[in-house]
């Protein structure tokens, strides 16, 4: 009885204990129904802004001076030519470790490996994610 008391001098506010009985149908639904709309007022927001962020990429990246500096600067090292089409890029995430060293130096081919790793994780939970929704 003196728990939620406990947890609010102590700078917390208190859980509902209903929020985890999983017996109560009522509670089960509301639980439901604010995921479901949780998660599409998220895609409502972060889905335009993440496609208006790749557009941006994709007109921006055509500019030389700004992305390809090495195939003005060093041309015994440029990469192998990415196409212009849309999400070209993408091929860069399947070119070898030595490929990448070399073309991209060990700066590069370290942002480019953590790139990766990110993606991968991110992939994953969001493969969970879903299976478990």
């Amino acid at each position: 009885p003196d728990a939620p008391w406990r947890c609010r001098e102590q700078g917390f506010a208190p859980i509902p204990m209903s929020l985890f009985n999983c017996h109560n149908p009522e509670t089960n639904a509301s639980i439901e129904a604010v995921g479901w709309s949780a998660i599409q007022d998220t895609c409502a927001i972060y889905l335009p802004l993440g496609l208006g962020l790749l557009a941006f990429f994709e007109t921006q990246r055509r500019k030389r001076a700004v992305f390809s500096k090495r195939t003005t600067a060093l041309p015994h090292r440029t990469p192998p030519p990415v196409g212009t089409g849309c999400l070209r890029w993408l091929s860069v995430l399947s070119m070898r470790d030595k490929e990448l060293v070399q073309c991209v130096g060990l700066d590069g081919f370290v942002c480019l490996s953590y790139l990766r790793m990110c993606l991968r994780l991110c992939l994953f939970f969001s493969f969970w994610g879903v299976v478990l929704l």
